[in-house]
Order: C-alpha cells, then structure tokens, then sequence
C-alpha cells in the first residue's frame, strides 16, 4: 500500500484546514484507488455537539480532570430505526 497525503489551509486565519488522502492499494496484481478528505482543526465544544446531533446521535458529556486539567469527552449512541424502517440497517 502506498499512502500519499496533502494538506492544505484555504483560510490560514480561520480554525480548520483540509486534508487528502489517497490510498493505492494492489491486491492479486490489480491496483485499487481510494480517497479520502476530512476537514481538520480545533472546534468548540458547541460544534462538535452540534455536528454529532445532527448526525443522528444522542449526545452526553462525560467531564473528568487529569493533571489539573478538564477534559470533556461525549458519549455518544445512536438509536436502532425501527424494524421494517425505510434504511434500516439491522445488521
């Protein structure tokens, strides 16, 4: 596997940048491409709240303190769509 990244900041004043990531992967002899692209940064807590909402989670916060440190971590779930749902992945 050959692994190639790029990073780039459209916005260098703003709080996030783009990376790419192409993966070449050869199996048996036959080269298979994929790609990836994630937006990157510091985020406030609001947003990361805000993004796993409105992906369909259930969002909780789980505080604790290390090194005279707080941290926040968010306990996330999301809830099964009912049998026979349109989209429902049951698997």
């Amino acid at each position: 596997m050959v692994f190639v990244e790029n990073v780039y900041d459209p916005v260098p004043d703003d709080e996030h940048y783009e990376a790419t990531m192409v993966y070449l992967i050869r199996e048996r002899g036959v080269l298979r491409v994929e790609t990836d692209r994630c937006e990157l940064g510091l985020f406030a807590i609001a947003d990361w709240r805000a993004s796993l909402v409105e992906a369909g989670f259930l969002v909780e916060d789980a505080h604790y303190r290390q090194d005279d440190i707080d941290y926040i971590n968010f306990i996330c779930s999301k809830p099964l769509a009912p049998a026979g749902f349109a989209g429902a992945d049951r698997s």
